[in-house]
């Protein structure tokens, strides 16, 4: 068995090479390079370049990076034990509270499905 420590520790393809902080939306760019979005995003509103080799790009368009998005969250789920999003269900407003908004709504953990 591997040790806790190297299981909890985030595997670098799942950090952003620019911030180097996890990926929420990872995309990749037309040199095949994975940023998250909000970096990337950031990068093309004053450059043409790649924010990684500095490279002219032929696009600044990016490409979602569904797998690589799906195992950061299974691994958040797993060794931080986040609820992935998809698994809480808003039912309707209740009521306000002083800076949200409150719902009813219901969740279901990971390996507890009927």
């Amino acid at each position: 068995a591997e040790p806790e420590s190297e299981r909890n520790e985030c595997p670098a393809g799942f950090l952003d090479p620019v911030t180097l902080a996890i990926m929420s939306d990872p995309v990749s760019t037309c040199d095949g390079h994975t940023f998250d979005r909000s970096t990337v995003e950031a990068w093309f509103k004053t450059q043409t370049t790649s924010p990684l080799t500095g490279a002219e790009l032929a696009t600044r368009v990016v490409v979602p990076h569904f797998a690589l998005l799906e195992s950061i969250t299974e691994w958040r789920v797993k060794y931080h034990k986040e609820i992935p999003r998809s698994a809480i269900v808003l039912h309707g407003q209740i009521g306000q509270g002083v800076f949200q908004k409150v719902h009813r709504g219901t969740m279901t953990l990971p390996g507890t499905e009927t």
